[in-house]
């Protein structure tokens, strides 16, 4: 019963229909399944090491939110340390449905049909729309070029457990994340899909020399004939233009290291050792508000060396000693995060954790 909620979690994430930063119907259906499931979450708690390890930092985000509260008089600095629980919460309901033996089917058919859903949406007021950058029912189309990310990784993965998952319907999911990420015009996710699909080429065509000889002068070809037409799409007429142009109106403020505020980690050297915390960006200046837009770079920024410790050690862990395709996978989902502030998402702290083990039952073919 409890891999239903999982089920329902692929589905429903997607409707992002309250206010940023609040609970969404998605995370109510997992909080839910944890207190249904709570024997086998405490079980997780004690013996898995890597959320385990994890915790180290959650307490150590409470502990600076909390000092940082008292010294300001404002509660805002715990709001992300308790979504950290919550994100760890998640990781352990995870790793409990991980070991059923439906898993794989279910992770499928989820996200199967949640893209389908979101295709259809898209085919009823996407494609009317005025807006150069869609985002469906997500806050903002980073979000679904992240969303779309994160599906279409653990569809990969997915892909390579010929064991349990043997079936062509995996490429519709596959091919309608690589659309959702084309409408969102996401920089940071074009860029990470086009990494991927220049991986798997290679891999796919590494013994075959002749065929890609064969299918790069088609590629060629095909290109310099239908240029003309394609360029005329405006999705991909928009994302092109996007890619290949900084200076609109939408990332005129937004590129470059002042612009995504990098610069707080020179300005505010005092912070780099234990933290600034996160909340009331007022207090480094009234030029942007917002925060440092790199997951990691915000990690650092807001939570010290030491947070950042905490954070990365378990990361190096999972993926230590694992083989070249899946830290390769990894390397290019982390793209994203490099400019884009991924820590309060769930799946950001899933994603490890599904590599390593995925990778655990691997019969790795790419067919």
């Amino acid at each position: 019963m409890i891999i239903y909620f999982w089920f329902l979690y692929l589905l429903l994430f997607p409707f992002q229909i309250f206010s940023p930063g609040s609970l969404q119907v998605s995370d109510y259906i997992i909080l839910i399944g944890v207190l249904i499931n709570y024997k086998n979450i405490y079980k997780v708690s004690v013996y898995e090491k890597y959320p385990k390890m994890l915790l180290y930092f959650c307490l150590y985000s409470l502990f600076i939110g909390i000092t940082f509260s008292l010294l300001n008089s404002d509660l805002i600095f715990i709001k992300n340390p308790i979504n950290y629980f919550y994100c760890l919460l998640f990781l352990y309901f995870l790793i409990t449905v991980s070991h059923k033996e439906t898993f794989f089917k279910f992770t499928l058919f989820g996200i199967l049909f949640s893209t389908i859903i979101q295709f259809l949406i898209f085919l009823k007021y996407g494609t009317n729309s005025d807006e150069i950058r869609m985002s469906l029912f997500f806050n903002n189309p980073n979000q679904l070029g992240f969303w779309a990310l994160n599906y279409f990784l653990i569809l990969i993965l997915l892909k390579t457990q010929t064991i349990y998952i043997n079936s062509k319907i995996i490429y519709v999911p596959l091919i309608l994340c690589v659309l959702f990420i084309i409408i969102s015009i996401s920089q940071a996710a074009i860029l990470s899909i086009l990494l991927f699909i220049i991986y798997f080429i290679f891999i796919f065509l590494r013994k075959r020399i002749f065929l890609a000889f064969i299918l790069l002068i088609l590629v060629t070809l095909l290109s310099i004939k239908f240029y003309t037409n394609i360029n005329n799409v405006v999705i991909v007429k928009n994302a092109i233009e996007r890619v290949s142009d900084d200076q609109t109106n939408d990332d005129l403020d937004d590129n470059g290291l002042e612009g995504r505020n990098y610069l707080r980690l020179i300005n505010y050297p005092k912070y780099l050792f234990f933290g600034s915390a996160e909340g009331l960006n007022s207090r480094f200046g009234n030029k942007d508000m917002n925060e440092v837009h790199s997951s990691f770079a915000n990690l650092l920024f807001s939570y010290g060396i030491v947070g950042f410790i905490f954070f990365t050690i378990p990361y190096l862990y999972i993926i230590s000693n694992k083989n070249l395709f899946t830290i390769v996978c990894f390397g290019i989902y982390l793209v994203f995060t490099l400019v884009h502030s991924t820590l309060r998402w769930p799946l950001f702290w899933a994603i490890p954790y599904l590599l390593f083990y995925i990778d655990k039952k691997r019969s790795y073919v790419w067919n």
